[in-house]
């Protein structure tokens, strides 16, 4: 239960950036306040969007993020 509130949490939040992962790609741990994204694919214009803000002149066209790891600070 609380995986899927989870899921649909990270998707809702970052769903602009990423498109097509699952619930099976999702690992949380409620000790250390990890959440781990495996194999997520990532949104050419969004992508794009934030290389130009870092002010790299580089271009997006697609990929994939093997690891995307979120820790949260909740003390």
């Amino acid at each position: 239960m609380f995986s899927g509130k989870l899921y649909e949490s990270v998707k809702e939040h970052l769903e602009t950036y990423l498109f097509g992962f699952e619930k099976s790609q999702l690992e949380c741990s409620l000790l250390t306040g990890e959440i781990n994204l495996k194999g997520v694919n990532v949104k050419p214009d969004k992508g794009t969007e934030l290389l130009q803000g870092l002010g790299l002149p580089f271009q997006f066209k697609a990929g994939t993020v093997g690891m995307l790891s979120i820790k949260l600070n909740y003390f």
